[in-house]
C-alpha cells in the first residue's frame, strides 16, 4: 500500500538553499510513502520558488492580506504564524479539491528544521497500524505532546505536527478561532497551539522522535547550525543524514545533551 503525506511548510524562510535538499531526499526514505510539499511564506523572501520542482504549490503572502482591525490589534509573531498556517492548508485543500487526490496524513513543519530518521520511523508505524488504530480525526501528534506550564496548557515543541487530514484542518483553523472569532485567548506561541487543539476536542499525543531547528551561527555554537549541515552535505551528502550511520541512527541518543550531539556528529 502506498501512503500519501502532505508536507505543509509555513512561516518565514531561512536557509532554503540548504533545507530544500533535505526535504527533497524524504521521498527516497520509503518506497511505500510519498511526500507532497506545499509552502506559504511572507514577502520578505527573495527566492524564485518556481525553480524548485519539489513544491507542488507555493504562495508569497502580504501582511496587508490580514484585515486591518486584526493586524492593528495584534501585529505579532503568533498572528503571523497562525495566518501562514491557515493559508498553507488552504493551498493543500484547494489542491485536493482540484485533483481529487486525498492525503492519508499531513505533516506540518518549519523550513529551517531537521527531522531525524526516528521521527519518520514513528510516522511509518502510525500509518501501518490496523485501520481502527490508525490516525484518528481527533488525534494530533507532536514530538513533545502537551504539558502544563504556569497553570496553562503548553506545547514545548510546536514546530512539528503530524495528523489525520481532518485533525490538521481543525489545527489550521487557529487563525479564525483566536483572531477572527476570538473564541480563545491569544496567549502566545507554545500556549496557543495547545489551547486551540483542546478547544477543538483534539488530543495532542506525544509521538516522540527527534527534530531540531537549524540556526545561523558557526560550528562552535552548542546547537545545530547551517554551517554544520552544509558541511555534512558537502563532505558526506544528504544520505548521511538518514542512513544507518551517523544522524541516521535517529539523531539524539537517550540522555544526550545537544552539545554532545554536536561533538559526536558535526565537529
Amino acid at each position: 500500500m502506498k501512503y500519501n503525506i502532505a508536507v505543509t511548510i509555513s512561516g518565514l524562510i531561512r536557509g532554503w538553499d540548504t533545507t530544500y535538499k533535505i526535504f527533497q531526499y524524504w521521498n527516497k526514505l520509503y518506497d511505500e510513502i510519498e511526500f507532497t510539499f506545499f509552502l506559504s511564506t511572507w514577502k520578505e523572501v527573495e527566492i524564485d520558488f518556481s525553480k524548485y520542482d519539489l513544491l507542488e504549490r507555493y504562495e508569497i503572502l502580504e501582511y496587508d492580506e490580514i484585515p486591518e482591525y486584526i493586524y492593528n490589534k495584534y501585529e505579532n509573531s503568533p498572528l503571523f504564524y497562525a495566518y501562514a498556517l491557515y493559508r498553507v492548508h488552504k493551498l493543500r485543500l484547494s489542491y485536493e479539491n482540484e485533483t481529487n487526490i486525498k492525503f492519508d496524513a499531513v505533516m506540518q513543519v518549519r523550513n529551517d528544521m531537521f527531522v531525524a530518521k526516528d521521527t519518520f520511523e514513528n510516522i511509518r508505524k502510525l500509518l501501518i497500524r490496523s485501520p481502527n488504530l490508525r490516525l484518528q480525526s481527533n488525534m494530533f501528534y507532536s514530538i513533545s505532546g502537551t504539558e502544563s506550564r504556569y497553570g496553562n496548557f503548553y506545547m514545548p515543541f510546536d514546530n512539528f505536527g503530524f495528523a489525520n487530514p481532518k485533525a490538521m484542518d481543525k489545527y489550521s483553523d487557529m487563525y479564525h478561532n483566536i483572531y477572527v472569532d476570538e473564541k480563545i485567548e491569544a496567549s502566545g506561541l507554545h500556549f496557543m497551539q495547545a489551547q486551540h487543539l483542546i478547544s477543538k476536542n483534539i488530543y495532542n499525543a506525544k509521538m516522540g522522535g527527534s527534530a531540531t531547528l537549524i540556526r545561523f551561527g558557526n560550528k562552535t555554537a552548542p546547537y545545530l547550525t547551517f554551517d554544520h549541515v552544509n558541511d555534512i552535505l558537502e563532505r558526506k551528502g544528504v544520505e548521511y543524514l538518514y542512513d544507518g550511520t551517523g544522524l541516521g541512527k535517529g539523531g539524539f541518543v537517550k540522555g544526550e545533551n545537544f552539545r554532545d550531539f554536536i561533538k559526536r556528529h558535526l565537529v
